[in-house]
């Protein structure tokens, strides 16, 4: 799939992009995400609303979370950051883990973690363009 180069004058490095759809663009994280995913996961209400996370990480942890986890699942192809499509926004994430090839298994997370991009059909649209990276690229 094609993308559009970074923009020019140091402005905001645009990543690979990996699926789009008619409201979100799928594309690998980069460094630069860093900062809204440590924002989304410091934010009470999202840690409520993911299952694993009770309570809000730490920058620490969150740093540590985006370095050591989200990062190389990208690189793998396992991870994505969300996109809203009409701006450019990155507004979520969504990731799979513990892949399974013989069993054809695999866990599924996502969060959009920007609250005003809830309840518009993002991350449904997120979900569907998951679902069609993963049965095309997984063994």
């Amino acid at each position: 799939m094609t993308d559009r180069p970074p923009s020019p004058n140091g402005a905001t490095p645009v990543a690979p992009l990996v699926r789009t759809g008619r409201l979100v663009d799928l594309r690998r994280h980069i460094e630069a995400n860093r900062e809204s995913f440590i924002r989304w996961y410091a934010d009470a209400e999202i840690a409520r609303l993911l299952r694993h996370d009770l309570e809000p990480l730490s920058r620490r942890e969150s740093v540590s979370y985006f370095t050591h986890i989200i990062m190389p699942l990208s690189g793998r192809g396992h991870c994505w950051a969300i996109h809203r499509r009409d701006t450019g926004q990155l507004i979520g994430t969504a990731a799979v883990t513990d892949v399974n090839a013989v069993r054809e298994t695999c866990l599924y997370r996502i969060v959009i973690g920007e609250k005003d991009a809830w309840g518009h059909g993002f991350g449904t649209e997120a979900t569907r363009l998951v679902a069609l990276e993963v049965f095309a690229t997984l063994p």
